[in-house]
């Protein structure tokens, strides 16, 4: 069983979303960490901090995504994985940004939370939602999108087929 959770690649779902959870936590400590020494330590902006540890959290979650959660093994080329990679991880960046700016800039002005949490500490309140509903993001898209065969099969049909379409028209123009 350890060897089936931990070591062994598997397309089992269930198998990949137990990796992927830990994959997720692992980044997201990372860079949940790295944005609070940011902007606490080294006095960053809170958009520039989260973007910064946005990077090394999905650097973290790339290589554990592709080595270990997916197979990548049906992937043809790893130029066009690393591509749908960072593609995948910019709606998450952007997620993360908008989020965050709204807990930070908007929110922390009304303190919804009270004298529990300091307005200065929002973007933290922020970081942690949005890293839940970036988690769901990345795992369907990854899973779905960027490691799926069939999904890549069907991709790759569709655009042979309006190749060749497009071509038939060149030529009955010609």
């Amino acid at each position: 069983m350890f060897k089936k959770l931990f070591i062994h690649k598997t397309h089992n779902s269930v198998v990949q979303l137990f990796r992927s959870v830990i994959s997720g936590m692992s980044s997201t400590f990372i860079d949940v960490i790295s944005l609070a020494l940011f902007v606490e330590i080294f006095k960053f902006n809170v958009s520039v901090a989260t973007a910064l540890a946005f990077i090394i959290g999905i650097s973290v979650n790339y290589i554990l995504n592709s080595f270990w959660v997916f197979s990548a093994d049906n992937l043809n080329s790893r130029i066009k994985e690393i591509t749908e990679f960072i593609f995948v991880s910019a709606i998450g960046l952007l997620l993360n940004m908008l989020i965050i700016n709204i807990f930070d800039r908007y929110l922390s002005k009304f303190k919804i939370f009270g004298n529990l949490i300091p307005p200065d500490k929002y973007y933290l309140v922020g970081k942690v939602l949005v890293a839940m509903i970036v988690f769901l993001w990345n795992f369907f898209a990854r899973k779905y999108i960027i490691y799926n065969e069939n999904f890549l099969n069907k991709v790759r049909k569709n655009t042979e087929k309006q190749e060749d379409e497009f071509n038939n028209i060149d030529e009955d123009i010609n």
